[in-house]
């Protein structure tokens, strides 16, 4: 069996809205484009502020995928089965790892889950990078209307494949 080399992670506060919808599009493109041999694409969360560790996808980013992705059984399939997890500091540090932030605030937040060095050293690698490619953040929908999961779904679909194809292009994975 062929191992990884390249592994991306998505990174959100608590891992149940941003970070798994950014996940699963990721998966879809890497599945479509033949890729899983080569890309492992997996999502964290900082803190357990919006529910616990262990926790399915928000139901109303489930259902803002719903109407956003349409047809797409991969994608509904993969928010639907997902389960949130904490980051490690192991996760941070592995060099293979490249880590996709939603918002700036989450930078100092992992600092505070892993410590300034692994942090640091992410950076300095050019490991840590964010999903939105004009380097905005995504807006954090949990206490936010129906309007606002659907904007933000908008936006991960649209982003997430711009964002990991730009990598997979700089890492030549793809041309």
């Amino acid at each position: 069996m062929t191992s990884k080399i390249l592994r991306v992670i998505y990174l959100c506060t608590s891992n149940v809205c941003r970070s798994p919808m950014a996940q699963a599009v990721a998966e879809d493109f890497i599945e479509a484009n033949g890729l899983a041999e080569s890309v492992e694409v997996s999502s964290r969360g900082l803190t357990d502020r919006y529910s616990d560790w262990g926790s399915g996808a928000e139901p109303r980013m489930l259902a803002a995928a719903n109407v956003r992705c349409g047809d797409n059984k991969r994608i509904r399939s993969a928010l639907a089965a997902h389960k949130s997890r904490l980051l490690s500091e192991a996760e941070l540090r592995d060099p293979g790892t490249i880590l996709f932030l939603v918002t700036r605030q989450h930078e100092s937040w992992t600092r505070d889950v892993v410590g300034s060095s692994a942090l640091e050293e992410a950076k300095r690698d050019g490991r840590l990078r964010m999903l939105h490619s004009g380097e905005r953040d995504v807006a954090d929908p949990y206490f936010g209307d129906e309007e606002l999961y659907q904007q933000v779904c908008s936006e991960i679909i649209r982003e997430t494949p711009m964002t990991l194809a730009g990598l997979l292009q700089e890492r030549g994975i793809i041309s």
